[in-house]
Parts: structure tokens; C-alpha cells; sequence
């Protein structure tokens, strides 16, 4: 099969965030597994990762696009003509009778019209939706693909409940295809000492929080407020490493060193280079997400087999079921203090338990392909 995957996002083999690092896995399987596959970005250099060459969309006067820059430039109104008009656009730099399938991972290009099969993987849910677009721009979104294009594509969601949400939403069938992920990307050459000085880290109890630093969304505040009351409670050497640094997010950083320094917890924000290398110098991972389409921190996070507390939301709790380090909180301050304290507390088991290994066959790479190229064959049998 000849496949084209599209990305709202710049990628490179440096790429750590969520959807990137999801596009990359999927077209490296794809193409181990025998298929012509190519990547069609916003923005971007021309480059190849893994033998999977990834093309980018040369759109004059702008140097770079992704899902922070396309509102100023594409939606200052979110609406149907805005919507159509960026999905032609996108639509001029697709040669559809190439490619067997066309595979979109943006609800923003859903108006692109292709002579091959379009698939649609859903990775942003209404909250975030209507956070990144305005009030409301989920359900406008979600009363156009049921108008027009409930019968043009096939949707395929990584959380169970999500996909629900968009069956009922979208009015139509709605595939539900967990994430997978590669443990080999997780894995460093360089020691924890190592890996302390590169980023110039003191050695300490590490508690990561590792998520962009959007705190609406996210809400590294109430994590923080919550390593805060557990305090006393922790090793003494507790301190704190903030990720996801993007730069409009400045005030955020700002805002948490404050109330860390009032509380005397040593905290360091650091754009780190591979996430594998933040993952070997931690003890505790903590996620007070509010809401998460699926949760790559979190999978990855357990793969690594680290004590892993989470928020209480359907995509984790659907991460988390089997896993022996998964502890779920409600998003209150006490509730994430008092899983706090008891992973501390909590003595850690063998990697290679039956249990884990079940938990992890969940979310392999094999099992991962054989369900996309699966849908992609039911697609094209229908």
C-alpha cells in the first residue's frame, strides 16, 4: 500500500511531543511492515527518519506552522469557510492518486478532498478543542464532518471513551486504535550521573512532571501545590523538573518558580533534547492532567516502569489498567499529596512480572500496525 500521513506539526528525529512522536511510530511500522509511506508536514525541512521521507508544505510568507501559529493565520473566527479554506490549501500540495490511503491527524484538514481513502485519527478532544479554538469550535467542528463528511472518512480515536464522545459528536462510526510505543526510544547510552550533569541537575529524589507547560490544561500548578502539602512527608532531597518549555509559556515558568521558592523546593524547568534521558534521573512521575486525548507521557512513563501518579480521567485511567505503578488521583490537592506519599512509600516490583508484560504486549508497536493496516484493509473492503 502506498500511505500518506499528514502532520499539523514540524518533525524531526529530535521530535518529543505527543502527535509527532505518534507519526513518526506509526510510519516506521508501516514501512518495516512493507509499505510505501511518506509525511506530508505544515512546515519544516525535507528529511527521512527511519527510511520514511518527510515533506514539507512550502506556503509563502510563512515560515512556520503548527497548531500555535495556524489561528493567527488561518482561524481568527472559527468557522466552516475558514475551515474549508485551509483544508484547500493543504488540498493543492496533496497528489491523492498517488497513494492508496491518506491518513490526517488534525480535525483542521478534515475538508480535504482526496481520490484515496481518507482516514482520520482524532487527537485532540473537545476540551482542548474548544481551549485551543475558542468556546464552542468543537461543536461547530463536530455539526460540519456530521453535515458533510461523516460518510467521506473514517475516524479512529486512541482512548475508548473519546471515541465514543466522537461516534455521538460526528455521527458516525468511530474506530477505537490505542497508541503504542517503542521502549527502545526510551532507553539512554548515558548513565543517571550523566544525565544530572548534561542538564545541570543536582542529584535528588526526582519528581518529573512531564507535560507542556500549559497549566489550563495540564495544571503542573495543582501537581506543585500538591508536592508542596505532601512536604514533609517526602525525602528530604525532593525537588522538582518542569518540562515542556515551549516559549510562550514563560509567565507559566515564572509563576511555578514562585510558588516553589516560597515553599523552598528546589524546581528546574529544562527543554530536554530526548525525553529517555529525563525518564532515567526520575523516582516519581506526576501528571494532574485535567484532560488528555490518550497520554504518551503516561505510557511512556509506565513502559519505563516508574511509579507513575495520574490524574483521574478516562484516558488514563484506560492507560493505567494492569499496571502495577499506575496510581490514580482525584485533581485535588490532597488527593495527589496523599498518592504522593503513598509511592514513596510503596516498595517497587519485578519488571518482569507476568503482569507487566501483559500490560505492556497492550501497547506494542506489532500489535499497533496489525490493527491500523487492518482498518486500512476493512476501508478499503467497504
Amino acid at each position: 500500500m502506498k500511505i500518506l500521513i499528514t502532520s499539523i506539526w514540524p518533525i524531526n528525529k529530535f521530535s518529543i511531543g505527543g502527535t509527532e512522536r505518534y507519526i513518526i511510530d506509526l510510519s516506521t511500522a508501516l514501512k518495516k511492515s512493507g509499505h510505501n509511506v511518506h509525511v506530508l508536514m505544515l512546515s519544516g525541512e525535507n528529511n527521512f527518519i527511519n527510511e520514511v521521507e518527510y515533506l514539507p508544505i512550502e506556503i509563502t510568507g510563512i515560515s512556520k506552522l503548527d497548531e500555535y501559529s495556524i489561528k493567527e493565520s488561518f482561524f481568527k473566527e472559527f468557522n466552516q469557510k475558514n475551515l474549508d479554506a485551509f483544508s484547500n490549501l493543504i488540498q493543492e500540495h496533496i497528489d491523492s492518486n498517488n497513494y492508496d490511503i491518506v491518513h490526517i491527524n488534525s480535525l483542521l484538514q478534515v475538508g480535504v478532498k482526496t481520490n484515496a481513502l481518507k482516514v482520520v485519527t482524532v487527537h485532540t478532544n473537545p476540551f482542548e478543542f474548544d481551549q485551543n479554538w475558542g468556546k464552542g469550535s468543537f461543536q461547530e467542528i463536530a455539526k460540519v464532518i456530521a453535515d458533510k463528511y461523516s460518510h467521506n472518512i473514517l475516524f479512529c480515536a486512541p482512548s475508548m471513551y473519546y471515541a465514543k464522545q466522537y461516534k455521538e459528536a460526528f455521527k458516525t462510526v468511530v474506530k477505537y486504535i490505542p497508541h503504542a510505543i517503542n521502549p527502545q526510544r526510551l532507553i539512554t547510552s548515558l548513565s543517571k550521573a550523566e544525565c544530572l550533569k548534561k542538564y545541570g541537575i543536582k542529584d535528588g529524589f526526582n519528581i518529573l512532571v512531564p507535560s507542556r507547560l500549559e497549566l489550563e490544561q495540564k495544571r503542573q500548578d495543582l501537581g506543585l501545590k500538591s508536592i508542596i502539602r505532601a512536604k514533609t512527608k517526602l525525602p528530604k532531597n525532593t525537588q522538582v523538573i518542569f518540562t515542556g518549555l515551549d516559549d510562550q509559556y514563560g509567565a507559566n515558568i515564572d509563576f511555578l518558580n514562585d510558588l516553589a521558592k516560597q515553599a523552598n523546593i528546589p524546581c528546574y524547568f529544562i527543554k530536554f533534547t530526548d525525553m529517555s534521558e529525563a525518564y532515567n534521573i526520575t523516582d516519581i512521575v506526576l501528571l494532574p492532567s485535567r484532560s488528555e486525548s490518550f497520554g504518551y507521557a503516561a505510557l511512556e512513563s509506565l513502559t519505563k516502569n516508574l511509579k507513575t501518579i495520574l490524574s483521574d480521567i478516562p484516558s488514563f485511567k484506560e492507560i493505567a489498567i494492569g499496571n502495577n505503578y499506575a496510581f490514580i488521583s482525584k485533581q485535588t490537592v490532597i488527593g495527589f499529596a496523599e498518592k504522593l506519599i503513598e509511592a514513596v512509600r510503596c516498595k517497587t516490583q519485578s519488571e518482569n512480572s507476568q503482569k507487566f508484560q501483559h500490560w505492556q504486549n497492550r501497547y506494542s508497536l506489532g500489535q499497533w500496525v496489525k490493527r491500523y493496516l487492518n482498518f486500512y484493509t476493512n476501508i478499503s473492503e467497504s
